[in-house]
């Protein structure tokens, strides 16, 4: 893996890759650790708020550059992506194991849109 994304690189190609996880909820396991050969890793993780099931995202890791740490609630609509604010009233949304801890509104929530 490490010699093909070194001739891609070389090429001037940018390459994208994808790995699935074991346990969609909760603890995430995985079989194989590429994380050394990757420039930027983003994290999306699934989480529960008042029985619906929200999306997470943070950046993890971003090499050559300083990046955001926060975590984010984003989903995909008609419109496109919306991302929230940080997620400051949760706590171990990326350790599976998440505590509300605030009155945040959510996106789609009506609190977020105005109502």
């Amino acid at each position: 893996m490490h010699e093909l994304l070194g001739y891609l690189n070389q090429r001037g190609i940018v390459t994208m890759l994808v790995l699935g996880q074991h346990d969609i909820v909760g603890e995430v396991q995985t079989d194989i650790d590429i994380s050394y050969l990757s420039d930027v890793m983003v994290l999306f993780r699934y989480f529960e708020h008042q029985c619906e099931v929200l999306t997470a995202l943070a950046a993890v890791k971003n090499r050559g550059s300083a990046h955001e740490r926060t975590i984010r609630q984003f989903r995909l609509t008609y419109g496109g992506l919306e991302l929230s604010e940080a997620v400051r009233d949760f706590d171990g949304v990326l350790a599976g194991l998440p505590a509300y801890r605030g009155d945040s509104a959510m996106l789609g929530s009506p609190a977020a849109m105005g109502r």
